[in-house]
């Protein structure tokens, strides 16, 4: 009986020297890349061609581009919001320990992504979140008489936790990926008005009353938007694109860890034990 007992201790311990502690994390990143605009000249006999024109940056604030990068811990939290004119470099970025956020915009390319670790004390969280849109929310443009404009974009979204919730202590993790696209203003015609919008997600981890969405998350695709003018004069349009990310963990520390694959000298060297073990074992019954 003690024999059996040690051998089992001794299992255990190589066990337990096997298993690895891993902390809970989360991160995501939404990314538009390939942002274009193709116009078609509905009446190629009338003389005027297709043009799209942004109204003016130093008149309207809207028509410049806006990134923001927020992140927050117990103790600690940063937080940044830039503005800069369609075409400039415009890039912000916050962090403090274990969590990090950026947001970058950069020609016809968008980027928002974050992180975040738990830390070994319960309840520690961490949290993140960022943004890159062309305008604050709404960009204004005018479109040339008889032309269709056509807004096209290649899209990323990523989600990805490790344990998500956890029942057994309560806690929890998420993260999510978000990118829109929308377009609208006055109606074909000059009269009512149109509307298109498209959009892309990606969302991981769970909450007690949604416990099942997946450890990871990616999603890629093509958003477009239209706006049609079909009137014989200018017509004013409003653009939207934008790209976020949030995401936030707790230490679950009863579902956070991993089993680390034993090297080959390990496995040798847990054997070499169980054998002495059974020779010192055999040597006892033959007394």
């Amino acid at each position: 009986m003690k024999y059996g007992f040690r051998k089992l201790a001794l299992a255990g311990v190589m066990a337990a020297a096997f298993a690895t502690p891993a902390l809970a994390a989360v991160s995501a990143s939404a990314t538009v890349s390939d942002f274009s605009i193709t116009l078609y000249d509905l009446n190629p006999l009338d003389g005027i061609m297709p043009t799209i024109t942004w109204s003016s940056i130093s008149a309207d604030p809207n028509m410049a581009t806006n990134t923001s990068a927020s992140v927050s811990g117990p103790y600690s939290a940063s937080n940044t919001y830039n503005y800069t004119p369609i075409g400039v470099l415009n890039t912000s970025t916050a962090t403090i320990s274990d969590a990090t956020a950026t947001a970058t915009i950069n020609g016809n390319m968008l980027s928002a992504s974050g992180s975040a670790t738990a830390t070994s004390a319960s309840w520690q969280n961490r949290s993140f979140s960022a943004g890159a849109r062309h305008g604050d929310y709404v960009s204004n443009f005018i479109l040339s008489a008889n032309t269709a404009a056509i807004f096209t974009a290649n899209v990323t979204t990523l989600a990805s936790v490790t344990v998500g919730y956890d029942p057994l202590s309560g806690q929890s993790e998420a993260a999510s990926a978000n990118i829109t696209m929308s377009v609208s203003g006055n109606g074909a015609s000059g009269n009512g008005s149109q509307n298109s919008s498209d959009s892309l997600s990606a969302s991981a981890g769970g909450w007690w009353w949604y416990p099942t969405l997946p450890l990871t998350q990616s999603n890629s695709a093509i958003l477009a938007g239209s706006f049609v003018n079909t009137s014989a004069g200018d017509l004013s349009g409003a653009f939207q694109l934008g790209a976020t990310v949030n995401g936030y963990t707790n230490v679950v520390a009863s579902a956070v860890s991993v089993t680390a694959v034993p090297e080959p000298e390990s496995y040798a060297m847990f054997l070499a034990g169980l054998g002495l073990i059974g020779a010192v074992a055999r040597r006892r019954q033959a007394r």
